[in-house]
């Protein structure tokens, strides 16, 4: 979405002999995000065509030098190819001698413990809840690996205090509260100072849906409270702020 946005803003103002020959295609498989595109239609797929970029939904079965080819046979062709896909569990992950969750990572309970082996937990893209907790795979985002981080820490602490800081000395104590995860929504910029923001805490549940100018204002915002100090926050704000005066900087070297 930002090259679309880099292409409408900035490239189509260079001269003929400068221009570029490039296009964008996006090759998207993500159930969630083609609902959220389709479902705020007008203010997602409709805004990304106007940004230059071209929308495919479809599954990639080999990679070859300058094309795609996709599992229903056609081909697209491409100069620059930037792979940007779900995030799998590693080669060292899936040979560690733990219960396996759905795609080969990690199995954990409900208290992010690994089961069948004492005092080992995991979190974050790793770890997934194992069939027997009757939990849905649990989605490799930030968020849910923030949510777990805090509730580990939290949970260790309390082990602490209850005495069972040493190895060996949980299995008796109290877990407390299981973990659940609950979806605080979706943002997603699509360029030229517009976005998506789905705040819902499912697809059938009701909540927030919106698409435009607002929806970029409350993507902005929302990745500000994300800087982790009020000094890289301002940097951050000068930035945008000058590129939205300026443009950005395409100086050719």
């Amino acid at each position: 979405m930002a090259f679309g946005d880099f292409h409408c803003a900035h490239l189509t103002k260079l001269t003929e002999k400068q221009r570029l020959k490039h296009w964008l295609e996006v090759i998207c498989f993500c159930p969630y995000l083609n609902y959220l595109l389709i479902k705020l239609a007008f203010g997602g797929g409709l805004l990304i065509v106007q940004a230059g970029v071209r929308l495919v939904r479809g599954v990639v079965k080999d990679v070859q030098p300058e094309k795609l080819i996709l599992t229903d046979g056609s081909e697209v062709p491409y100069g620059l190819l930037v792979w940007s896909t779900g995030v799998g569990a590693s080669p060292f992950i899936k040979s560690l001698n733990f219960p396996k969750s759905l795609g080969g990572r990690i199995g954990v309970d409900e208290w992010l413990r690994v089961p069948s082996t004492e005092d080992v937990f995991a979190i974050g893209d790793c770890a997934g809840f194992v069939e027997s907790t009757g939990k849905p795979p649990l989605p490799a985002l930030a968020q849910v690996a923030e949510r777990e981080g805090k509730y580990l820490a939290d949970l260790m602490n309390r082990l602490a205090k209850m005495g069972g800081g040493k190895a060996g000395s949980s299995p008796d104590k109290d877990f407390g509260e299981q973990f659940v995860y609950k979806h605080f929504g979706s943002m997603a910029s699509v360029g030229r100072y517009k976005a998506l923001v789905d705040l819902r805490q499912s697809k059938e549940a009701k909540g927030v849906s919106m698409a435009g100018f607002v929806s970029w204002i409350i993507w902005r915002s929302a990745y500000l409270t994300r800087v982790l100090s009020w000094r890289n926050r301002f940097y951050v704000a000068v930035n945008w702020a000058t590129t939205f005066v300026f443009g950005r900087d395409i100086t050719r070297i």
